[in-house]
């Protein structure tokens, strides 16, 4: 699928909705903690995974992925459907990227890159969603090199639909 027939919006928000689904799903916060086991001291990892800040960044990941997939396949209106949804689950991605985000910045730990790169993801969404509607491709045409031009005066190509005799005598 190439850029020029607009193929290339659906492609990008297909990798955003795979970005901001694991970005949201992904841990975003990291911090060493020690507990006590029989008396001796144990560091641990903890980690708290996107889905406690940001609960529907993944459910608007998964719909972005599979609104990008039929965005890929639709054509005209369909298309340009399609291109809506996708701008408005990124934005809700990214709304709730921003949400989430404002929280874990104030989470004790370390924040990892899966929060920026689901935001990523999300303005991968609106981008791809614009774009889509922005070039509705049509069904392709052949090229003028199979159009017959004038008249078919001797039924030359109306013989392959001829239901006559076929040359081995045999009838179609």
């Amino acid at each position: 699928m190439s850029a020029s027939r607009g193929g290339a919006g659906p492609a990008v928000a297909v990798l955003g909705g795979m970005l901001l689904a694991w970005g949201g799903s992904a841990a975003w916060v990291q911090r060493t903690v020690v507990r006590e086991v029989g008396g001796v001291p144990v560091r641990e990892a903890a980690a708290r995974a996107g889905t406690e800040f940001a609960p529907w960044a993944l459910p608007c990941g998964v719909a972005l992925l599979l609104a990008a997939a039929i965005a890929m396949a639709a054509r005209g209106r369909g298309r340009a459907l399609t291109g809506a949804a996708l701008v408005s689950l990124g934005l809700g991605g990214i709304a709730a990227i921003a949400a989430g985000l404002a929280e874990a910045l104030g989470a004790a730990g370390t924040l990892s890159a899966a929060p920026w790169m689901a935001l990523a993801g999300g303005i991968a969404g609106v981008w791809g969603g614009v774009r889509a509607l922005r070039r509705p491709r049509q069904a392709p045409l052949l090229d003028e090199r199979y159009t017959v031009e004038g008249r078919d005066e001797e039924g030359e190509w109306s013989l392959a639909s001829d239901e006559g005799d076929q040359p081995d005598g045999a009838t179609a």
